[in-house]
Protein backbone atom coordinates (compact mmCIF):
# COMPACT_ATOMS: atom_id res chain seq x y z
CA UNK A 1 0.00 0.00 0.00
CA UNK A 2 1.50 3.65 -0.64
CA UNK A 3 2.14 5.17 1.87
CA UNK A 4 0.33 8.40 3.49
CA UNK A 5 -3.43 7.97 1.99
CA UNK A 6 -5.39 10.39 4.01
CA UNK A 7 -9.06 10.35 3.92
CA UNK A 8 -10.81 13.35 5.69
CA UNK A 9 -14.01 11.07 5.19
CA UNK A 10 -16.45 14.17 7.83
CA UNK A 11 -15.61 16.71 4.49
CA UNK A 12 -15.78 13.94 1.58
CA UNK A 13 -19.02 12.46 -0.23
CA UNK A 14 -18.76 9.60 -2.52
CA UNK A 15 -20.59 8.55 -5.03
CA UNK A 16 -19.89 6.04 -8.30
CA UNK A 17 -21.37 7.21 -11.83
CA UNK A 18 -20.82 5.19 -14.72
CA UNK A 19 -17.62 3.91 -13.78
CA UNK A 20 -16.70 6.93 -12.48
CA UNK A 21 -16.25 7.86 -8.66
CA UNK A 22 -16.54 11.19 -7.62
CA UNK A 23 -15.73 12.57 -4.70
CA UNK A 24 -17.43 16.06 -3.04
CA UNK A 25 -14.79 17.60 -0.79
CA UNK A 26 -15.42 19.97 1.75
CA UNK A 27 -11.57 21.66 1.22
CA UNK A 28 -9.75 24.88 1.61
CA UNK A 29 -8.77 28.32 0.51
CA UNK A 30 -7.59 31.87 1.56
CA UNK A 31 -9.93 33.94 2.03
CA UNK A 32 -7.94 36.97 0.69
CA UNK A 33 -9.90 39.25 3.00
CA UNK A 34 -6.96 40.89 4.60
CA UNK A 35 -3.37 41.02 4.07
CA UNK A 36 -3.20 38.38 7.05
CA UNK A 37 -6.33 36.30 5.49
CA UNK A 38 -7.72 32.69 7.13
CA UNK A 39 -8.70 29.95 5.09
CA UNK A 40 -12.09 29.33 4.80
CA UNK A 41 -14.32 26.11 3.26
CA UNK A 42 -14.62 25.65 0.04
CA UNK A 43 -16.46 22.64 -2.14
CA UNK A 44 -15.35 21.17 -5.24
CA UNK A 45 -15.32 18.07 -6.74
CA UNK A 46 -12.99 15.30 -7.50
CA UNK A 47 -13.63 12.57 -10.27
CA UNK A 48 -11.35 9.45 -10.91
CA UNK A 49 -11.95 8.08 -14.24
CA UNK A 50 -11.88 4.36 -15.93
CA UNK A 51 -8.48 5.60 -18.00
CA UNK A 52 -6.83 6.73 -14.22
CA UNK A 53 -7.23 10.79 -14.77
CA UNK A 54 -8.09 12.23 -11.77
CA UNK A 55 -9.74 15.58 -11.84
CA UNK A 56 -10.65 18.55 -9.86
CA UNK A 57 -12.96 21.17 -10.15
CA UNK A 58 -14.80 23.74 -8.86
CA UNK A 59 -17.83 25.84 -9.94
CA UNK A 60 -17.42 24.98 -13.72
CA UNK A 61 -13.60 25.68 -13.39
CA UNK A 62 -11.33 22.93 -14.18
CA UNK A 63 -8.53 22.86 -11.51
CA UNK A 64 -6.01 20.27 -12.07
CA UNK A 65 -5.75 16.89 -14.40
CA UNK A 66 -3.81 14.47 -13.05
CA UNK A 67 -3.21 11.69 -15.52
CA UNK A 68 -1.34 8.97 -13.33
CA UNK A 69 -2.10 7.32 -10.48
CA UNK A 70 1.92 8.40 -8.94
CA UNK A 71 2.77 9.41 -5.30
CA UNK A 72 1.52 12.49 -5.40
CA UNK A 73 -2.01 11.48 -6.25
CA UNK A 74 -2.13 9.11 -3.17
CA UNK A 75 -3.22 12.35 -1.06
CA UNK A 76 -6.42 13.73 -1.72
CA UNK A 77 -5.66 17.46 -1.79
CA UNK A 78 -8.00 19.52 0.50
CA UNK A 79 -6.26 22.81 -0.31
CA UNK A 80 -6.82 25.01 -3.55
CA UNK A 81 -3.70 27.35 -3.25
CA UNK A 82 -1.73 23.87 -3.25
CA UNK A 83 -3.75 22.38 -5.78
CA UNK A 84 -3.12 25.73 -8.07
CA UNK A 85 0.83 26.15 -7.15
CA UNK A 86 2.28 23.22 -5.87
CA UNK A 87 4.05 21.49 -9.07
CA UNK A 88 6.34 18.18 -8.19
CA UNK A 89 8.72 17.40 -10.65
CA UNK A 90 10.38 14.02 -11.10
CA UNK A 91 13.43 12.12 -12.76
CA UNK A 92 15.37 8.80 -12.66
CA UNK A 93 18.43 8.15 -11.03
CA UNK A 94 20.84 8.79 -13.76
CA UNK A 95 22.83 5.09 -13.02
CA UNK A 96 20.26 2.05 -12.10
CA UNK A 97 17.14 3.73 -13.46
CA UNK A 98 15.62 2.17 -10.07
CA UNK A 99 14.50 5.50 -8.20
CA UNK A 100 12.58 8.42 -8.92
CA UNK A 101 13.64 11.68 -7.44
CA UNK A 102 11.11 14.62 -6.71
CA UNK A 103 11.28 18.36 -6.31
CA UNK A 104 8.34 20.50 -5.97
CA UNK A 105 8.08 23.87 -7.32
CA UNK A 106 5.93 26.65 -5.77
CA UNK A 107 4.52 28.89 -8.50
CA UNK A 108 7.31 27.69 -10.40
CA UNK A 109 9.88 28.35 -7.83
CA UNK A 110 12.35 25.33 -6.37
CA UNK A 111 11.21 24.45 -3.12
CA UNK A 112 12.87 22.39 -0.36
CA UNK A 113 9.99 19.76 -0.57
CA UNK A 114 11.18 16.90 -2.35
CA UNK A 115 12.85 13.15 -1.89
CA UNK A 116 12.60 9.55 -3.51
CA UNK A 117 10.50 6.79 -4.90
CA UNK A 118 11.28 3.64 -5.53
CA UNK A 119 10.56 1.74 -9.06
CA UNK A 120 7.12 0.56 -6.99
CA UNK A 121 6.23 4.31 -6.64
CA UNK A 122 6.81 4.03 -2.64
CA UNK A 123 8.26 6.67 -0.69
CA UNK A 124 11.54 5.80 0.06
CA UNK A 125 14.47 7.10 2.63
CA UNK A 126 14.47 11.01 3.91
CA UNK A 127 11.29 13.00 2.42
CA UNK A 128 10.39 16.71 3.31
CA UNK A 129 6.95 16.83 2.49
CA UNK A 130 4.19 19.55 2.71
CA UNK A 131 1.84 19.38 5.40
CA UNK A 132 -1.90 19.07 4.37
CA UNK A 133 -2.45 23.05 4.25
CA UNK A 134 -0.06 23.98 2.69
CA UNK A 135 -0.08 27.43 1.30
CA UNK A 136 1.40 30.80 0.62
CA UNK A 137 0.83 32.25 4.08
CA UNK A 138 1.78 28.53 5.95
CA UNK A 139 4.66 27.22 3.99
CA UNK A 140 4.75 24.44 7.11
CA UNK A 141 6.73 21.30 5.87
CA UNK A 142 6.62 17.79 7.44
CA UNK A 143 10.33 16.21 7.71
CA UNK A 144 11.32 12.34 8.30
CA UNK A 145 12.25 9.22 6.77
CA UNK A 146 10.45 6.16 5.12
CA UNK A 147 11.72 2.46 5.33
CA UNK A 148 11.80 0.19 2.63
CA UNK A 149 8.18 -0.89 2.73
CA UNK A 150 7.12 2.76 2.22
CA UNK A 151 6.02 3.48 6.22
CA UNK A 152 7.02 6.40 8.12
CA UNK A 153 9.45 5.78 11.13
CA UNK A 154 11.29 7.24 13.46
CA UNK A 155 11.06 11.31 14.54
CA UNK A 156 9.32 13.26 11.76
CA UNK A 157 9.07 17.37 12.55
CA UNK A 158 6.80 20.41 11.49
CA UNK A 159 9.10 23.13 10.52
CA UNK A 160 7.72 26.28 9.42
CA UNK A 161 9.51 28.78 6.50
CA UNK A 162 11.85 29.81 8.84
CA UNK A 163 13.17 25.92 9.48
CA UNK A 164 12.03 26.54 13.10
CA UNK A 165 10.74 23.12 14.66
CA UNK A 166 7.10 23.94 15.73
CA UNK A 167 5.79 19.74 16.22
CA UNK A 168 5.80 16.38 15.69
CA UNK A 169 6.92 13.27 17.28
CA UNK A 170 8.13 9.16 16.63
CA UNK A 171 6.33 6.61 14.39
CA UNK A 172 7.31 3.09 15.14
CA UNK A 173 7.79 0.41 12.33
CA UNK A 174 4.58 -0.01 11.18
CA UNK A 175 3.93 3.65 10.53
CA UNK A 176 1.60 4.63 13.41
CA UNK A 177 2.20 7.18 15.75
CA UNK A 178 3.90 6.90 19.10
CA UNK A 179 4.53 8.65 22.09
CA UNK A 180 4.20 12.33 22.92
CA UNK A 181 3.08 14.31 19.83
CA UNK A 182 2.43 18.27 19.10
CA UNK A 183 0.15 17.69 15.73
CA UNK A 184 -1.07 21.25 14.41
CA UNK A 185 -4.35 22.49 13.84
CA UNK A 186 -6.21 21.82 10.34
CA UNK A 187 -5.74 25.29 9.75
CA UNK A 188 -3.07 26.55 11.68
CA UNK A 189 -1.30 29.82 10.32
CA UNK A 190 2.02 31.40 11.88
CA UNK A 191 0.50 34.59 11.44
CA UNK A 192 -3.02 33.91 12.78
CA UNK A 193 -3.42 30.85 14.32
CA UNK A 194 -0.65 29.10 16.16
CA UNK A 195 -2.45 26.19 17.42
CA UNK A 196 -0.73 22.80 18.34
CA UNK A 197 -2.71 19.71 20.00
CA UNK A 198 -0.13 18.19 22.55
CA UNK A 199 -0.32 14.46 23.68
CA UNK A 200 -0.07 10.72 23.55
CA UNK A 201 -0.46 8.22 21.11
CA UNK A 202 -0.66 4.20 21.45
CA UNK A 203 -0.42 2.67 18.42
CA UNK A 204 -1.63 5.66 16.34
CA UNK A 205 -4.42 5.98 18.72
CA UNK A 206 -4.93 9.32 21.06
CA UNK A 207 -4.96 8.46 24.49
CA UNK A 208 -4.85 10.14 28.01
CA UNK A 209 -5.06 13.86 28.31
CA UNK A 210 -4.52 16.27 25.32
CA UNK A 211 -4.22 20.33 25.72
CA UNK A 212 -4.94 22.63 22.52
CA UNK A 213 -2.21 25.51 23.11
CA UNK A 214 -2.77 28.74 20.85
CA UNK A 215 0.34 31.57 20.55
CA UNK A 216 1.84 29.23 23.53
CA UNK A 217 -1.43 29.78 26.03
CA UNK A 218 -3.48 27.30 27.28
CA UNK A 219 -7.17 27.34 25.63
CA UNK A 220 -8.52 23.84 25.39
CA UNK A 221 -8.64 20.29 25.73
CA UNK A 222 -10.39 17.06 27.00
CA UNK A 223 -9.57 13.18 27.71
CA UNK A 224 -9.78 10.20 25.10
CA UNK A 225 -10.09 6.71 26.15
CA UNK A 226 -8.35 3.34 25.25
CA UNK A 227 -9.83 3.31 21.99
CA UNK A 228 -9.20 6.38 21.21
CA UNK A 229 -12.85 8.37 21.85
CA UNK A 230 -13.05 11.51 23.53
CA UNK A 231 -14.42 11.27 26.98
CA UNK A 232 -15.90 13.46 29.46
CA UNK A 233 -16.02 17.52 29.20
CA UNK A 234 -14.02 18.99 26.13
CA UNK A 235 -13.03 22.61 25.18
CA UNK A 236 -12.93 22.45 20.83
CA UNK A 237 -11.34 24.53 18.52
CA UNK A 238 -13.87 25.47 15.51
CA UNK A 239 -11.92 24.27 11.89
CA UNK A 240 -12.23 27.98 11.07
CA UNK A 241 -10.43 29.27 13.87
CA UNK A 242 -7.51 31.98 14.08
CA UNK A 243 -7.02 35.29 15.33
CA UNK A 244 -10.53 37.17 14.47
CA UNK A 245 -12.13 34.03 15.27
CA UNK A 246 -11.29 32.25 18.28
CA UNK A 247 -14.49 30.43 18.93
CA UNK A 248 -14.55 27.30 20.87
CA UNK A 249 -17.18 24.84 21.26
CA UNK A 250 -17.80 23.41 24.97
CA UNK A 251 -19.70 20.43 26.54
CA UNK A 252 -19.26 16.15 27.31
CA UNK A 253 -18.70 13.25 25.31
CA UNK A 254 -20.00 10.07 26.64
CA UNK A 255 -18.08 6.58 26.64
CA UNK A 256 -18.53 5.77 23.00
CA UNK A 257 -17.18 9.29 21.86
CA UNK A 258 -20.76 10.76 21.22
CA UNK A 259 -21.45 14.62 21.84
CA UNK A 260 -24.10 14.49 24.34
CA UNK A 261 -26.46 17.17 26.67
CA UNK A 262 -26.04 20.88 26.03
CA UNK A 263 -22.78 22.43 23.75
CA UNK A 264 -21.91 25.99 24.06
CA UNK A 265 -20.25 28.00 21.30
CA UNK A 266 -18.10 31.09 22.86
CA UNK A 267 -16.35 33.57 20.88
CA UNK A 268 -13.44 35.37 22.57
CA UNK A 269 -13.03 38.87 21.36
CA UNK A 270 -10.66 41.74 23.07
CA UNK A 271 -11.01 39.92 26.53
CA UNK A 272 -13.95 38.95 26.67
CA UNK A 273 -15.54 35.26 26.53
CA UNK A 274 -18.69 35.90 24.66
CA UNK A 275 -21.82 33.04 24.54
CA UNK A 276 -23.06 32.99 20.53
CA UNK A 277 -24.73 30.16 20.30
CA UNK A 278 -25.60 26.66 20.76
CA UNK A 279 -27.76 23.74 21.51
CA UNK A 280 -28.63 20.25 22.49
CA UNK A 281 -27.28 16.49 21.57
CA UNK A 282 -29.00 13.47 22.29
CA UNK A 283 -27.67 10.29 23.77
CA UNK A 284 -26.98 9.39 20.14
CA UNK A 285 -24.88 12.11 19.12
CA UNK A 286 -27.39 13.67 17.08
CA UNK A 287 -28.19 17.37 17.33
CA UNK A 288 -31.82 18.12 18.06
CA UNK A 289 -34.63 20.80 18.89
CA UNK A 290 -33.46 24.72 18.62
CA UNK A 291 -29.86 25.23 17.84
CA UNK A 292 -28.04 28.88 17.27
CA UNK A 293 -24.47 28.05 14.73
CA UNK A 294 -21.34 30.10 13.85
CA UNK A 295 -22.10 30.54 10.17
CA UNK A 296 -18.80 29.07 8.04
CA UNK A 297 -16.24 31.81 8.15
CA UNK A 298 -17.66 33.63 11.23
CA UNK A 299 -15.20 36.23 12.51
CA UNK A 300 -15.01 40.21 13.83
CA UNK A 301 -16.65 41.31 10.61
CA UNK A 302 -18.57 38.88 9.87
CA UNK A 303 -20.56 37.94 13.13
CA UNK A 304 -23.18 35.97 11.51
CA UNK A 305 -25.54 32.75 12.73
CA UNK A 306 -27.49 30.28 11.51
CA UNK A 307 -30.31 29.13 13.52
CA UNK A 308 -33.25 26.96 13.41
CA UNK A 309 -34.89 23.10 14.43
CA UNK A 310 -33.23 19.80 13.91
CA UNK A 311 -35.50 16.62 14.24
CA UNK A 312 -34.53 13.52 16.25
CA UNK A 313 -32.50 12.49 13.50
CA UNK A 314 -30.45 14.95 13.58
CA UNK A 315 -31.33 16.51 9.92
CA UNK A 316 -32.40 20.25 9.77
CA UNK A 317 -36.08 21.20 9.07
CA UNK A 318 -38.17 23.87 8.52
CA UNK A 319 -37.77 27.30 8.42
CA UNK A 320 -33.84 28.56 9.00
CA UNK A 321 -32.64 32.28 9.39
CA UNK A 322 -29.36 34.03 9.16
CA UNK A 323 -28.33 36.70 11.35
CA UNK A 324 -25.59 39.52 11.17
CA UNK A 325 -24.45 41.58 13.51
CA UNK A 326 -22.27 44.54 11.66
CA UNK A 327 -19.88 45.62 14.07
CA UNK A 328 -18.99 48.57 11.89
CA UNK A 329 -22.52 49.97 11.79
CA UNK A 330 -23.41 48.81 15.62
CA UNK A 331 -26.62 47.97 14.07
CA UNK A 332 -28.90 45.01 16.05
CA UNK A 333 -28.59 41.67 14.84
CA UNK A 334 -30.43 41.69 11.71
CA UNK A 335 -32.22 38.63 9.65
CA UNK A 336 -30.56 39.30 6.22
CA UNK A 337 -31.22 35.46 5.10
CA UNK A 338 -32.71 31.89 5.28
CA UNK A 339 -34.98 29.36 3.34
CA UNK A 340 -36.66 25.86 4.26
CA UNK A 341 -35.30 22.40 4.82
CA UNK A 342 -37.86 19.73 4.09
CA UNK A 343 -38.32 16.66 6.88
CA UNK A 344 -35.36 15.26 5.35
CA UNK A 345 -32.97 17.82 5.49
CA UNK A 346 -32.94 19.44 2.13
CA UNK A 347 -33.32 22.18 1.01
CA UNK A 348 -36.31 23.38 -0.91
CA UNK A 349 -38.19 26.41 -2.61
CA UNK A 350 -36.87 29.92 -1.82
CA UNK A 351 -33.21 30.80 -0.37
CA UNK A 352 -31.46 34.01 0.53
CA UNK A 353 -27.53 32.52 1.26
CA UNK A 354 -24.47 34.35 1.91
CA UNK A 355 -21.63 34.36 -0.41
CA UNK A 356 -18.45 32.67 1.08
CA UNK A 357 -16.84 35.44 0.88
CA UNK A 358 -19.09 37.65 3.00
CA UNK A 359 -18.09 40.62 5.58
CA UNK A 360 -18.71 43.89 6.30
CA UNK A 361 -17.64 44.99 2.75
CA UNK A 362 -18.74 42.58 0.94
CA UNK A 363 -22.40 41.76 2.07
CA UNK A 364 -23.67 39.37 -1.04
CA UNK A 365 -26.42 37.49 -0.99
CA UNK A 366 -27.65 34.85 -3.54
CA UNK A 367 -31.13 34.56 -3.83
CA UNK A 368 -32.63 31.92 -5.93
CA UNK A 369 -34.41 28.74 -5.83
CA UNK A 370 -34.10 24.84 -5.15
CA UNK A 371 -36.23 21.96 -6.02
CA UNK A 372 -37.72 19.11 -4.18
CA UNK A 373 -33.96 17.24 -4.52
CA UNK A 374 -32.22 20.40 -2.78
CA UNK A 375 -31.01 21.09 -6.40
CA UNK A 376 -30.17 24.28 -7.30
CA UNK A 377 -32.82 25.85 -10.63
CA UNK A 378 -33.34 28.45 -12.57
CA UNK A 379 -32.15 32.16 -12.27
CA UNK A 380 -29.45 32.75 -9.30
CA UNK A 381 -29.25 36.22 -8.84
CA UNK A 382 -26.31 38.00 -7.01
CA UNK A 383 -27.43 41.08 -4.89
CA UNK A 384 -24.51 43.85 -3.26
CA UNK A 385 -24.86 45.79 -0.28
CA UNK A 386 -22.40 48.78 -0.02
CA UNK A 387 -21.67 49.27 3.82
CA UNK A 388 -22.46 52.38 4.12
CA UNK A 389 -25.86 52.48 1.46
CA UNK A 390 -28.97 50.87 2.68
CA UNK A 391 -29.74 48.92 -0.10
CA UNK A 392 -28.58 46.56 -1.94
CA UNK A 393 -28.02 46.14 -5.79
CA UNK A 394 -27.87 43.16 -8.80
CA UNK A 395 -24.43 42.72 -9.73
CA UNK A 396 -24.77 39.40 -11.38
CA UNK A 397 -25.97 35.60 -11.54
CA UNK A 398 -27.34 33.62 -14.38
CA UNK A 399 -29.24 30.37 -15.05
CA UNK A 400 -28.90 26.78 -13.34
CA UNK A 401 -30.65 23.69 -15.24
CA UNK A 402 -32.69 20.88 -14.08
CA UNK A 403 -29.45 19.28 -13.23
CA UNK A 404 -28.03 21.95 -10.90
CA UNK A 405 -25.53 22.90 -13.44
CA UNK A 406 -25.22 25.94 -14.49
CA UNK A 407 -25.91 26.81 -18.34
CA UNK A 408 -25.59 30.16 -20.38
CA UNK A 409 -24.53 33.89 -19.43
CA UNK A 410 -22.98 33.95 -15.69
CA UNK A 411 -22.13 37.06 -14.28
CA UNK A 412 -19.50 36.45 -11.31
CA UNK A 413 -17.88 37.94 -8.37
CA UNK A 414 -13.93 37.75 -8.19
CA UNK A 415 -12.55 36.02 -5.65
CA UNK A 416 -11.54 38.72 -2.92
CA UNK A 417 -14.06 40.73 -4.12
CA UNK A 418 -15.05 44.04 -1.66
CA UNK A 419 -16.00 47.12 -1.69
CA UNK A 420 -12.31 48.23 -2.85
CA UNK A 421 -12.32 45.65 -5.23
CA UNK A 422 -15.99 45.35 -7.06
CA UNK A 423 -14.63 42.90 -9.83
CA UNK A 424 -16.87 40.39 -11.68
CA UNK A 425 -15.81 37.83 -14.10
CA UNK A 426 -18.41 37.19 -17.02
CA UNK A 427 -19.03 34.47 -19.53
CA UNK A 428 -20.74 31.59 -20.54
CA UNK A 429 -21.09 27.73 -19.39
CA UNK A 430 -21.62 24.97 -21.83
CA UNK A 431 -24.32 22.06 -21.35
CA UNK A 432 -21.62 20.26 -18.74
CA UNK A 433 -21.84 23.13 -16.47
CA UNK A 434 -17.93 24.22 -17.83
CA UNK A 435 -16.36 27.36 -18.60
CA UNK A 436 -15.91 27.73 -22.13
CA UNK A 437 -14.73 30.37 -24.41
CA UNK A 438 -14.00 33.83 -23.67
CA UNK A 439 -14.50 35.60 -20.11
CA UNK A 440 -14.05 38.78 -19.16
CA UNK A 441 -13.18 40.94 -15.85
CA UNK A 442 -14.74 43.65 -14.97
CA UNK A 443 -13.76 46.31 -12.29
CA UNK A 444 -16.77 48.36 -10.92
CA UNK A 445 -15.57 51.86 -9.24
CA UNK A 446 -17.33 55.38 -8.22
CA UNK A 447 -19.63 54.11 -10.81
CA UNK A 448 -17.72 53.08 -14.10
CA UNK A 449 -17.65 49.32 -14.86
CA UNK A 450 -14.01 49.23 -16.44
CA UNK A 451 -13.28 45.86 -18.42
CA UNK A 452 -9.40 45.36 -17.33
CA UNK A 453 -8.60 41.56 -18.12
CA UNK A 454 -9.77 38.11 -19.24
CA UNK A 455 -9.27 35.01 -21.43
CA UNK A 456 -9.82 31.93 -22.94
CA UNK A 457 -11.02 28.63 -21.38
CA UNK A 458 -11.31 25.16 -23.49
CA UNK A 459 -14.25 22.94 -23.40
CA UNK A 460 -12.86 21.22 -20.74
CA UNK A 461 -12.76 24.11 -18.17
CA UNK A 462 -9.34 24.85 -18.47
CA UNK A 463 -7.70 27.99 -19.17
CA UNK A 464 -5.25 28.30 -22.29
CA UNK A 465 -3.36 30.77 -24.26
CA UNK A 466 -2.88 35.04 -23.01
CA UNK A 467 -5.05 35.63 -19.70
CA UNK A 468 -4.52 39.31 -18.11
CA UNK A 469 -5.88 38.57 -14.25
CA UNK A 470 -5.87 40.79 -11.31
CA UNK A 471 -3.00 40.32 -8.90
CA UNK A 472 -3.64 39.26 -5.17
CA UNK A 473 -4.44 42.25 -2.98
CA UNK A 474 -6.27 44.05 -6.29
CA UNK A 475 -7.90 47.42 -5.17
CA UNK A 476 -8.54 50.93 -5.84
CA UNK A 477 -5.03 51.70 -4.31
CA UNK A 478 -2.90 48.67 -5.84
CA UNK A 479 -4.74 48.50 -9.47
CA UNK A 480 -2.02 45.56 -10.47
CA UNK A 481 -2.60 43.31 -13.00
CA UNK A 482 -0.74 40.40 -14.33
CA UNK A 483 -0.39 39.57 -17.78
CA UNK A 484 0.89 35.81 -19.12
CA UNK A 485 -0.06 32.70 -20.68
CA UNK A 486 -1.75 29.41 -19.60
CA UNK A 487 -1.33 26.15 -21.23
CA UNK A 488 -3.92 23.41 -20.50
CA UNK A 489 -4.71 25.18 -17.38
CA UNK A 490 -0.90 25.65 -16.03
CA UNK A 491 0.57 28.87 -16.31
CA UNK A 492 3.71 29.41 -18.23
CA UNK A 493 6.84 31.11 -18.57
CA UNK A 494 7.07 34.72 -17.21
CA UNK A 495 3.92 36.81 -15.97
CA UNK A 496 4.18 40.60 -16.29
CA UNK A 497 2.79 42.88 -13.96
CA UNK A 498 1.62 46.56 -15.16
CA UNK A 499 -0.61 48.85 -13.09
CA UNK A 500 -4.10 50.20 -14.20
CA UNK A 501 -4.02 53.83 -15.42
Amino acid sequence: MKPNKQIFHENILTQQQQGQIIKNVSGWRPSKILSASPLIRTDYTITFTDDKQVIYMQQGNILKIYKDADFKNSNIIQNLEQLEKLEWKGEHDQLKQQFMKYKAYWDGQQTKLGGICNKKGLKIGIWVEPWDNYWSDCKVSFEGCYDENGHRVDNWKYRDEQNTEIGGGYFNNEGQKIGVWKDLHISYNGKQNQSIYIGQYNKGVRHGEWIINYNQKFIGGGFYNEKGHKIGKWIEQFDGFWGHNQSTFIGKYNTFGMRIGQWEIYWQWNGFNKKIGGGQFNDKGYKIGKWVEQFDGFWNYNQTTFSGEYNKHGMRIGEWEIYFLDSFSNQPNNRIGGGQYNEEGIKIGRWEELSDQFWSYNQSIYIGEYNKQGVKIGEWEIFYKNYNMGNSQKIGGGQYDDKGNKTGMWVEQINGFNYWNQSTIRGFYNKQGVKEGIWEIFWNWNGENQKIGGGYYDEQGRKIGKWIEQKDGFDCTQKLILTGEYIQGIKQGEWIENKLQ
